[in-house]
């Protein structure tokens, strides 16, 4: 994050050069599995983004569908533990019901 901030400190934070360095960075958060700072700073480049390009403009896309990316994948992820935890009380409760007392 130090090449953010002296991007930022050299050309400020609405230049196109800052927000595709906040796309990037918030890309390489995801891969780490840092998520929750990766979906912060999509956010915030999508809301400069949107105030200085527009929400037409390719670069302004390209972030949105990184996001929405992010965003899909938590969900799915979420829904698998939720199915695992399911499957396990299922099994939990056969096994009690095979239980001899």
């Amino acid at each position: 994050t130090d090449c953010l901030r002296i991007t930022m400190a050299t050309l400020g934070e609405r230049h196109q050069e800052t927000l595709a360095t906040m796309n990037n960075l918030a890309l390489l958060l995801e891969k780490k599995g840092e998520i929750d700072n990766a979906e912060e700073l999509y956010r915030d480049c999508l809301r400069i983004k949107m105030e200085t390009l527009g929400e037409r403009h390719e670069s302004t896309r390209l972030t949105i569908s990184n996001l929405a990316g992010l965003i899909e994948e938590r969900e799915n992820k979420h829904r698998d533990v939720e199915n695992e935890a399911k499957e396990d009380r299922m099994m939990m409760e056969a096994a009690e019901g095979n239980m001899v007392e």
